[in-house]
């Protein structure tokens, strides 16, 4: 069994390095077709850790790291996020604001998608 904190760190690590290339190049989605390549070449339970993850970034507060983990769990239909999809649904749920109202619209999107899987 492999260790979970360490794949992710280091998923981290390329996260943060072509967060910095992207802002250096000014190429939009680089960071973002980058991830996808690198979690393509992670081996199942390497991808296991790296779910975690992205469940934690999908409702964190890094708007960055929101659209990579959606992007990531969207393209990969990773329906271990579900859980933290629904929470972070009803928690915004009664809310009128443009960005949450913006931001449940993209959760319902993603949520719907798995859900047809």
């Amino acid at each position: 069994m492999i260790e979970h904190s360490a794949v992710q760190k280091a998923f981290e690590a390329d996260w943060m390095r072509l967060d910095d290339e992207e802002r250096t190049t000014k190429v939009g989605n680089h960071r973002l077709v980058e991830l996808q390549k690198i979690y393509t070449e992670l081996s199942l339970d390497e991808r296991q850790a790296v779910d975690l993850l992205l469940a934690t970034r999908v409702v964190g507060d890094d708007t960055r790291k929101q659209f990579d983990a959606e992007g990531i769990i969207n393209h990969f239909g990773i329906r271990s996020t579900l859980p933290t999809l629904y929470s972070e649904r009803y928690a915004i749920s009664s809310a009128r604001d443009a960005p949450n109202v913006y931001r449940r619209e993209k959760l319902d999107r993603l949520i719907e998608r798995l859900e047809s899987q």
